[in-house]
């Protein structure tokens, strides 16, 4: 008896695919990500917001300073101004028993001590009309673009360690 000889590949069934996996529900790594970016986001946004918070002191500062060189003509009353500003910043981040009674020469070795480069800037360049400037019926000249620079690098550089957020 002679069959026929049939294709051996003409039995064969067609491939099935298996179907297509779902998104949903999600792996229990994919909720381990998600929870934790959303921490890290959390986390990133209450430290900016408190680092925006204890450096307001500067940005406000650091306006006043040009604001001042514009408002006051009068170099005698602008040296004054300016050197409120500087005790109100340094009260911002030091203990006030160790500022408020500074003065002179005094005044202008702790503006020089606190500032990070620790250049005499103050005592010896062009911050040295706030020693004894605000105190004088008259000023000398002022080199006021040079000394809101001066003003302005050493608010930058003050931190509040001691303010509480």
């Amino acid at each position: 008896m002679n069959m026929p000889s049939q294709d051996p590949l003409a039995q064969l069934r067609d491939i099935h695919t298996p179907p297509a996996i779902d998104f949903w529900p999600l792996a229990p790594g994919w909720w381990l990500l998600i929870v934790l970016s959303l921490s890290v986001l959390v986390i990133l946004f209450y430290s900016l917001r408190r680092y925006r918070r204890r450096n307001a002191f500067k940005r406000v500062a650091t306006q006043q300073v040009q604001q001042l060189s514009q408002q006051h003509s009068d170099d005698s009353l602008y040296i004054q101004q300016l050197n409120r500003l500087l005790k109100q910043t340094a009260l911002a981040v030091n203990p006030r028993q160790d500022i408020a009674a500074l003065h002179g020469d005094a005044w202008l070795h702790f503006l020089d001590q606190h500032s990070s480069k620790n250049t005499q800037a103050f005592s010896d360049g062009v911050g040295q009309v706030l020693g004894h400037g605000p105190y004088q019926a008259t000023v000398a000249s002022v080199d006021r673009p040079a000394l809101n620079q001066l003003v302005s690098l050493w608010i930058k550089q003050q931190s509040a360690k001691r303010l509480q957020a």
